[in-house]
């Protein structure tokens, strides 16, 4: 990579680690162009010598975001998950995670872009890490004699639920317990892995 390309990349980044940092702190409705040139130092002119468009920037944006969320889930969850407590403690630093960064949730989950902008290639596309993700659920279906369509299936089920969950949660709703949302998570783990193991 030729040393202006490198420079090119080096400013495209803090454009969008800058923007990241307005949406985590002010939501998606706090982030323009003017906003993200004037808090990164550089000029409105500038920052569209590097994008088209915010949605090119907000794509960018969106990758640095998932990719933070994967660190944090290899950092903190089980390496590999062997019984059903690790996926227990899995799918609770995934809550927790988003708990603590609402803005991130809503902006992943509810905000459109336009996909003609995409010019980046999220973590959670990659063949990588796919391959990941099977290998810290190989130790479970081997230990449990579960299927790998089992496992899918558990894992889909459990993220639909988590979303509505959190949907809930950062929707400002003052009836919902966490607690209580996590014994229901836990809950849900139980019946599904009792049920569906074979």
């Amino acid at each position: 990579m030729s040393t202006d390309n490198t420079k090119s990349e080096r400013v495209r980044l803090h454009f969008a680690e800058t923007a990241r940092e307005i949406i985590m702190r002010d939501g998606i409705e706090g982030v323009s162009v003017r906003k993200v040139a004037l808090k990164a130092g550089y000029s409105l002119g500038t920052i569209y010598n590097h994008f088209s468009s915010l949605d090119e920037i907000l794509w960018y944006t969106r990758s640095l975001m998932i990719t933070d969320l994967s660190n944090y889930m290899l950092e903190k969850s089980p390496g590999n998950i062997e019984n059903i407590e690790d996926l227990k403690r899995t799918y609770r630093i995934y809550l927790e995670y988003f708990i603590n960064n609402p803005n991130i949730y809503r902006f992943i989950y509810f905000h459109h872009l336009d996909s003609v902008e995409k010019s980046v290639k999220n973590i959670s596309e990659s063949p990588e890490h796919n391959k990941q993700m099977e290998k810290k659920f190989s130790s479970l279906m081997k230990n449990g004699n579960y299927s790998k369509e089992t496992i899918s299936f558990v894992m889909e089920t459990l993220i639909y639920s988590i979303l509505g969950v959190l949907t809930l949660i950062t929707t400002d709703n003052d009836g919902v317990d966490v607690e209580s949302i996590y014994k229901h998570i836990n809950e849900l783990i139980d019946f599904l892995i009792k049920d569906s193991k074979g």
